[in-house]
């Protein structure tokens, strides 16, 4: 589990591993690796055998990776393999009624600006 305990990804994995242990008939155990983007807890599963006991709840943190870092111990697409979805979420961007910014090219538009200066 490459997130931190208690977060979304944490509770969703121990979700996940219930149901998985009911069904297997064996202990599941979520061991979290946190920190450093993510890398750490993907790092271990793709050093892990690929026995299929070792897996990873990934989402768009891991995808995004590739683009915010220069180098990265792993590959998301090369080093694992899709196994299932479990879950959506949306995500908003939210501001204050009193907020300057209407729509999000009005929010870009201010961070250009901010950005040249």
């Amino acid at each position: 589990m490459p997130y931190a305990a208690g977060g979304v990804g944490d509770v969703t994995a121990r979700l996940v591993a219930q149901k998985m242990s009911e069904d297997l008939g064996q202990a599941v155990v979520i061991e979290n690796k946190p920190g450093a983007g993510l890398t750490p807890g993907m790092e271990y599963v793709k050093n892990s055998p690929a026995d299929g006991y070792t897996m990873v709840i990934a989402g768009n943190g891991q995808a995004l990776a590739k683009s915010l870092f220069k180098a990265l111990p792993y590959d998301i697409a090369k080093d694992f393999a899709h196994v299932s979805s479990i879950g959506t979420y949306d995500i908003a961007l939210i501001t204050s009624p009193s907020s300057p910014f209407n729509n999000i090219q009005e929010l870009l538009n201010m961070a250009k600006v901010i950005q040249e200066n």
